[in-house]
């Protein structure tokens, strides 16, 4: 490259000259790529983002793309990973303020606690067409079919990654993958040793609070619980729009244990319970996954997860009928197993096949005149609907 350089004083006012230095450094990035696509780099849980180097940024591990680990540089997909490293150096205080870190990810907030994500423009209320997991389990909503946002909580020191893919994905993932997949990793167990304790404070988020501790149960195994509580005033000024400007507290729990039962066999069980309230609206929710892997050989790995899911939706809305403040409540469960084998076929490629059975339950209870209104604003797209009698004693049919 010096040399190439060196030499442009001869022909400085030639194409010639340009056209090496051009060649110099395709020859330079092609080696460099070579390089990293010859090595993969197993990074450290605490490795921070500076101190890798331009190969190790390229071999940073992916699960989403490809439902394996391979690294971000080979995958066929445009995929961004946000850090923990990251994360902590932002100040985020949410998950939707971490997903700004994201290039090509939009996050819009049209109240204290209502935030819009979408991917590639395609922004809109509870990312109906953007898929949303958590080790493994879809945050969206039955009867939306969409995300709410603020109940997914999560204490953001438990997070190792965010894996977000930007594009079509549904072929692998479904169709709510439409427009991308974000995929929130939390951290192993084994990873969160120790205690922690955040406070913070100030002049929207009034107070937050979290407690986490980790030990380990047996010669193989790893515990850690959190508990955190945060609340926070209006964001904005008060509009006299009493349903959506108003405060927004929030108290949840949670604990994941991981199990390496032997060489072959491990097993992780964790869970999670929410008490949230933003003015009159309450939501009560739960949820426990369990998940095995069995380790067939070198090339083959077993997966079998099951996970339940419950949630309470007290929530009040302008009545279309006679415009007064009327409340309705939806209840829903949702049970899930999936069982999934990956194996080699050959040296240059790899079979992922799997089944999975989803089974849920939602009632929905509250005035006629609203509860009507509440199902068709999601299905018409935000349309005002004709109004049906589809209630029957306070029970959505």
């Amino acid at each position: 490259m010096c040399h190439a350089l060196s030499n442009c004083s001869r022909y400085a006012n030639s194409s010639l000259c340009f056209l090496t230095t051009v060649l110099t450094a395709s020859l330079l990035l092609l080696t460099l790529l070579h390089e990293a696509r010859s090595e993969t780099v197993i990074l450290a849980k605490n490795t921070k983002l500076e101190d890798l180097t331009l190969e190790e940024l390229m071999n940073v591990e992916v699960y989403s793309a490809s439902k394996q680990l391979e690294t971000a540089f080979t995958t066929a997909a445009a995929v961004y990973v946000i850090t923990q490293d990251e994360i902590h150096k932002s100040g985020a205080k949410t998950l939707t303020e971490a997903l700004r870190l994201a290039p090509g990810v939009q996050v819009s907030c049209t109240s204290n606690n209502f935030c819009n994500v979408g991917i590639r423009g395609f922004t809109g209320p509870y990312s109906h067409k953007l898929l949303v997991l958590q080790d493994g389990r879809t945050l969206y909503d039955p009867l939306t079919s969409g995300v709410y946002w603020d109940i997914q909580q999560v204490m953001l020191d438990d997070i190792e990654q965010i894996e977000i893919i930007r594009g079509p994905a549904a072929t692998l993932w479904g169709v709510n993958a439409v427009n991308g997949v974000i995929n929130i990793k939390t951290r192993h167990a084994r990873d969160s040793q120790g205690g922690l304790v955040t406070v913070s404070g100030g002049t929207t988020e009034r107070a937050a609070v979290g407690v986490r501790y980790g030990g380990k149960t047996g010669e193989n195994g790893w515990l850690r619980a959190y508990g955190k509580y945060f609340y926070r005033e209006e964001r904005l000024p008060d509009l006299s729009n009493t349903l959506t400007q108003q405060p927004w507290a929030d108290w949840r729990g949670g604990f994941r244990g991981d199990w390496e039962i032997n060489d072959k066999n491990s097993a992780t069980l964790q869970g999670d319970v929410c008490d949230e309230r933003f003015g009159n609206n309450r939501v009560n929710a739960g949820n426990l996954l369990g998940r095995w892997n069995k380790t067939l050989s070198d090339t083959s790995l077993l997966t079998l997860q099951l996970y339940y899911e419950h949630q309470a939706f007290d929530k009040t809305q302008l009545s279309m009928v006679d415009g007064a403040v009327k409340s309705y409540r939806d209840v829903w469960d949702r049970a899930d197993l999936e069982i999934q084998q990956t194996f080699a076929l050959g040296e240059r490629q790899r079979l992922i096949w799997g089944t999975g059975f989803r089974i849920f339950s939602d009632r929905l209870n509250g005035d006629p005149s609203i509860v009507p209104y509440y199902i068709s604003l999601f299905q018409l797209g935000g349309k005002i609907p004709i109004f049906q009698d589809v209630t029957r004693n306070g029970q959505f049919l």
